[in-house]
């Protein structure tokens, strides 16, 4: 094969006047089932050249004109790209600050609290925690269910030795409350963490899901969701127990109870040194320290049990609920630092528009004079002011003159050379 057709095996196919491009369907594909390049689907009318500042103004043209029903369902999806209707980062924030005003109180006594979920609420924020206590309840549902079936499938025995005397007669009754304590506990345990997760499932702020735990001691009901779990464990063991001395002889129990309460023991020791070396309550909170008294064992590594920072974060939180709250209620929300900062937007308007129309004026074919030369608006009477096209001498957004803030939100308006001197505004952090 020559130079020649090795150029035209690469040629592309034209897409402008061609018949291949009066055979393309609707949908931009080909009639005749030959190979090409994809076209666009609807073209924009009116849009002759396909550089991206005519199609930017095109789109704008179409859109300043256009519903936004029309933007959602109407032709123009065709080649608008999809846009999230919904801003998740804005319903984030409103979950995280929407009535927080109404648990704050709660928040701040974080030390009186028995069990400090308040602290790790603050922490690792209510997603977190949330998820904890959700996958605890679960957990403990879960075992719950399979010990609760093998406690029932316990009650139904056929074969069991016949004494009747005294001893046998309180084996007998023993073995039986036990295992109804036990399918009591576990229904109990179950039932306790439906009611929570449903509870916690309906919660639509943060605000709400602290509340829960707080007002509605969601904790507590976390807390004895796993107590009933232990009880119906325990009180299964004590049935298990029973009847292997009725169905065996006394020794045997007896053996098998010294087993248990040798891995209790164990259990026991592991337990808490993983409780009193990293849990928030036998740690940090409640620690005994050396000299047995309790909370000083984080005094003594240095650690105080102290939230300065979260409760910054709620602090914040709680004033931005305050202020939505407010709004809602048709109240003034503008505080101080608002209105001066407001009243300085609207001087700097004012100014800005005034030096703009006097500009224009200068500008006007009427004023021109001084060889072309115009005299800044700025300059003093009887000297040689500067050419039109000075700065304003007030700008709160230009690198000559604007709005400064430091570290803690304080806003400096800065000096220019008009004779404006750097005015403190005060802290703006408040209105976070």
């Amino acid at each position: 094969m020559n130079n020649t057709s090795r150029k035209k095996a690469r040629a592309k196919p034209k897409l402008h006047g061609t018949k291949q491009q009066k055979e393309t369907d609707e949908f931009g594909g080909n009639v005749s089932g030959q190979a090409m390049p994809r076209q666009r689907a609807s073209p924009i009318p009116g849009l002759e050249k396909s550089s991206i500042p005519d199609l930017l103004d095109a789109e704008y043209s179409k859109m300043k004109y256009t519903q936004n029903s029309d933007l959602m369902f109407g032709h123009f999806s065709s080649y608008l790209p999809l846009v999230d209707m919904e801003d998740e980062s804005f319903t984030s924030w409103y979950r995280k600050t929407a009535g927080m005003h109404t648990v704050e109180t709660w928040l701040s006594n974080y030390k009186r609290h028995p069990y400090a979920w308040g602290a790790l609420i603050m922490i690792h924020g209510v997603d977190e925690v949330s998820a904890r206590l959700r996958s605890k309840v679960e957990n403990y549902a879960v075992y719950s269910a399979v010990l609760l079936s093998a406690s029932v499938v316990l009650f139904a025995f056929t074969e069991i030795n016949q004494h009747f005397d005294t001893a046998h007669w309180i084996l007998k009754r023993i073995y039986l409350y036990a295992l109804c304590v036990s399918v009591s506990s576990h229904m109990c345990s179950i039932l306790l963490s439906m009611h929570f997760v449903n509870a916690l499932n309906e919660a639509g702020r943060d605000a709400d899901v602290i509340r829960m735990f707080g007002e509605g001691q969601g904790f507590l009901a976390t807390h004895k969701c796993a107590q009933a779990f232990q009880m119906g464990l325990y009180a299964l063991a004590v049935g298990v127990i029973d009847m292997i001395a009725i169905n065996f002889e006394w020794f045997d129990g007896l053996a098998c109870t010294i087993v248990g309460g040798i891995i209790l023991f164990k259990l026991k020791g592991t337990s808490e040194k993983l409780f009193n070396s990293s849990s928030l309550v036998a740690y940090w909170r409640w620690g005994v320290g050396k000299d047995g008294e309790v909370g000083s064992r984080a005094v003594e590594n240095e650690d105080p049990f102290d939230l300065l920072i979260p409760m910054e974060r709620v602090t914040m939180k709680v004033g931005i609920s305050n202020r939505l709250y407010k709004l809602i209620k048709g109240e003034e929300v503008i505080g101080e630092d608002d209105k001066r900062r407001l009243d300085l937007e609207h001087k700097e308007s004012e100014m800005r528009k005034s030096y703009l129309e006097k500009r224009q004026n200068l500008l006007s074919p009427a004023n021109k004079h001084n060889g072309g030369k115009k005299k800044s608006m700025f300059a003093e009477e009887g000297s040689e002011g500067g050419e039109v096209g000075d700065p304003p001498p007030l700008s709160l957004n230009s690198l000559e003159g604007g709005m400064r803030f430091d570290e803690g939100m304080n806003a400096t308006l800065l000096h220019h050379e008009d004779g404006f001197s750097n005015t403190q505004l005060g802290s703006f952090g408040s209105l976070l």
